[in-house]
């Protein structure tokens, strides 16, 4: 019984000893995931003064962090360095794609926003006035959308409709998460402007 008493002691030490080195992932994307107030596959109308209603789905895909201890036996040293970043990811098809980013133990796991970008888009942050309200928005654009541009040139690869690109997205990252404009440069060069409506 006593050698028994004995091998259970240091089994539990043992473990003791293990579980005191091991850590686990901070998790700062949780809290920036409850600003997405999308479900995946969900429709958003925008308005247009002239063309009306466009129709856009979203697709939403949500990130976590690995809930598994880590550096049990010891440090892993610079590879521990390159644990628990991930991201969630947030597209229309009106072709803007938002990701937020939880940079990895090197970066102090920080939230970050990131747009996909496909040809030298340019991002300012500019106040938007929306439902009575100003946001701190982010103007996100190509300076140069005429026909014949590098923009024209990308979209007429991947667009089923020729007629027009996208361009001049705003959107904002305080609150919530939103798509609050877009506009629709067509060949003649005029931009159609629409609006989030909700």
């Amino acid at each position: 019984m006593k050698k028994f008493n004995s091998i259970i002691l240091y089994t539990i030490s043992l473990y003791a000893l293990i579980s005191c080195h091991c850590k686990t992932c901070t998790d700062n994307i949780t809290e920036a995931n409850k600003k997405i107030p999308y479900i995946n596959k969900q429709v958003i109308p925008f308005s247009n003064d002239t063309l009306g209603i466009d129709y856009d789905t979203v697709n939403v895909s949500i990130g976590s962090v690995s809930k598994a201890s880590y550096g049990c036996s010891g440090s892993a040293g610079d590879a521990e360095q390159k644990y628990c970043n991930t991201f969630s990811e947030i597209s229309f098809t009106n072709f803007f794609s938002l990701y937020i980013i939880q940079s990895p133990n090197s970066s102090n796991n920080v939230i970050f926003y990131n747009t996909l970008k496909y040809h030298n888009e340019v991002e300012i942050k500019v106040s938007y006035s929306y439902k009575n309200e100003t946001l701190n928005a982010i103007h996100f654009f190509t300076v140069i959308d005429t026909l014949g541009s590098k923009i024209w040139e990308y979209y007429q690869s991947i667009n089923a409709d020729t007629t027009f690109v996208y361009n001049d997205y705003y959107y904002t990252t305080d609150k919530t998460i939103k798509l609050l404009q877009y506009s629709k440069v067509y060949r003649d060069g005029k931009h159609r402007v629409f609006r989030l409506k909700e």
